[in-house]
């Protein structure tokens, strides 16, 4: 089922994006590794703007896990990974730093509920939506 692998691979990101933030990095780069039932491996991998947001990673492993996912053989194995980690100081944009600051106090506070409550407290809005439907 194509839902449950979907949700699964965002359940991999921000888990990723979480444990990148907690070390102070972001992520250059994203890749998408997909093993099916008779061992064939597809892996797509694209270089992205530094970040650790977890809606930003999580488009661009999506976009990725649609060029990656497309045969009709059960999958035996997902894998997401983060590359080209830098250092996780920014210059915010001219014109986006008053939403840029906001969303650079939003993961923090998540992340904070999330070490209190665990991880599956709270998710992206877009999570809830794909379970919904």
């Amino acid at each position: 089922d194509h839902r449950r692998v979907f949700q699964f691979h965002r359940n991999l990101v921000e888990k990723a994006a979480h444990r990148l933030r907690k070390a102070g990095m972001k992520a250059g780069g994203v890749t998408v590794k997909v093993r099916y039932s008779d061992f064939r491996t597809v892996t797509r991998s694209r270089g992205i703007v530094a970040s650790d947001r977890d809606g930003e990673l999580l488009t661009v492993a999506r976009e990725l896990m649609f060029g990656a996912v497309g045969r009709r053989v059960r999958v035996r194995l997902i894998g997401v990974s983060l590359e080209r980690l830098r250092a996780g100081s920014e210059q915010l944009g001219l014109f986006t730093a008053a939403c840029d600051a906001r969303l650079a106090s939003l993961f923090p506070a998540v992340d904070k509920v999330r070490a209190k409550y665990g991880f599956d407290a709270l998710e992206l809005a877009t999570a809830a939506m794909t379970r919904a439907s």
